[in-house]
């Protein structure tokens, strides 16, 4: 039963460890979209869309190394899962993974 549990986690890490790799590239790529925009039309609105994505990269990187932090500390914490960082980490990241979709598919028009 625990070793059931610890693959769990395991597979849950990895899951949120994907997905804000994931979300860092997308990331990468709207900033990469939002300064070319910026050296042609100089707007306050690009500007703030730059300080969003560059704070949505920050929180995604601490993400990451979270997740990552987790394959190096020896077996599961006791409790049910509920009660530890990787169960509300994923569901953030899927939910953070397809606000960015959305943002990557409409900046694309």
């Amino acid at each position: 039963m625990i070793i059931d549990g610890f693959w769990h986690l395991i597979e849950l890490s990895v899951v949120a460890l994907g997905i804000g790799i994931v979300n860092i590239a997308l990331l990468l790529v709207l900033m990469y979209s939002y300064w070319k925009t910026y050296e042609e039309v100089k707007s306050d609105f690009t500007i703030g869309l730059i300080i969003f994505s560059m704070l949505l990269l920050f929180q995604n990187v601490i993400s990451v190394i979270f997740a990552a932090l987790q394959f190096t500390i020896p077996g599961p914490p006791p409790g049910p899962e509920i009660n530890h960082a990787r169960l509300p980490l994923t569901l953030i990241n899927i939910v953070q993974l397809i606000a960015l979709i959305i943002l990557f598919k409409l900046t694309r028009r």
